[in-house]
């Protein structure tokens, strides 16, 4: 779980981010899944098992991706992702928001 603690939330939710998708990267999946204690919105929480069920059944032998991508679908690391979209988060704190703009890469 994501601990912010500090004044600039940016950065803590940055690190966070680029952390996990590093860990899927590198096929860590049980420590990313561990970093994820609360179910999203469907109430699933994810597991090994279901982040490559999920790539299966979202990309595997009988989808279209494969007929592009013979080797299946790939995490990347952060460094990898060239020209990368910036991502807004929004942060609920007491009923106020504020809106963060993430660029998912390891330099901004």
């Amino acid at each position: 779980m994501i601990q912010i603690e500090s004044q600039n939330p940016e950065l803590a939710i940055r690190s966070f981010v680029l952390g996990w998708m590093k860990l899927l990267a590198g096929r860590e999946y049980d420590h990313a899944c561990a970093q994820i204690d609360e179910p999203n919105s469907y109430g699933i929480v994810w597991d090994p098992d279901q982040v490559l069920r999920m790539l299966h059944d979202t990309f595997g032998p009988d989808t279209r991706f494969v007929n592009e991508h013979h080797e299946g679908p790939q995490f990347s690391y952060p460094s990898a992702i060239k020209n990368a979209p910036a991502f807004e988060i929004i942060a609920f704190n007491d009923g106020s928001w504020t809106v963060f703009r993430l660029a998912i890469r390891d330099t901004f």
